[in-house]
């Protein structure tokens, strides 16, 4: 039986994505998300077999999808030391509302998704395990400048389940199906 590696996310506008991609540039150190690969993961599901995924996009397609109104919240590491720098988001009623519904959603399908508390995110930066103190240095002063960057909202129109193939230089996300919000 055929199984993909999948994940739920809000896709971003390209305005937005060139401005992470700007900023993510600032860091000097650590390996920089692809522009394509921006996003904010609603749910990650593993490996799931295609005749769950393809009831999950029965149960989503079903239902009425909620567009946030997403606000950018200053940048955070995470981890402890950080293994990876983020543009944050604010979390809001409707998101809140969008995330519920479509946990609903997969669960219905049979998808046990892990319990794990909702942190609204856009991962920019990968940091290796082993970082030099010169890079540890240059990390901790570009979160300190960087910690309350505003950009500007914006409104989703759009969803999408992706399957993440895994490779050593770094993943390739490949776009299933989307689902309109605001529906």
């Amino acid at each position: 039986m055929n199984s993909y590696r999948t994940f739920l996310a809000i896709d971003l506008p390209d305005n937005i994505r060139d401005t992470l991609e700007a900023l993510s540039e600032e860091c000097r150190t650590g390996r920089a998300v692809d522009w394509d690969d921006l996003h904010l993961t609603l749910h990650f599901l593993g490996d799931q077999p295609v005749d769950l995924l393809e009831e999950a996009h029965e149960n989503l397609s079903a239902r009425p999808l909620p567009a946030p109104d997403l606000e950018f919240d200053g940048l955070g590491g995470f981890g402890t030391p950080a293994r990876s720098v983020a543009a944050l988001i604010r979390p809001n009623d409707t998101l809140n509302a969008l995330h519920k519904t479509t946990a609903s959603a997969l669960r219905q399908s049979g998808i046990t998704l892990e319990h794990r508390r909702f942190r609204p995110h856009v991962t920019l930066l990968r940091i290796p395990r082993n970082q030099p103190p010169q890079d540890q240095a240059k990390l901790h002063s570009f979160l300190t400048t960087y910690a309350g960057k505003s950009l500007p909202p914006f409104t989703p129109d759009s969803m999408t389940l992706y399957r993440s193939i895994l490779r050593p230089e770094g993943p390739i996300y490949d776009p299933l199906v989307s689902y309109d919000l605001g529906t």
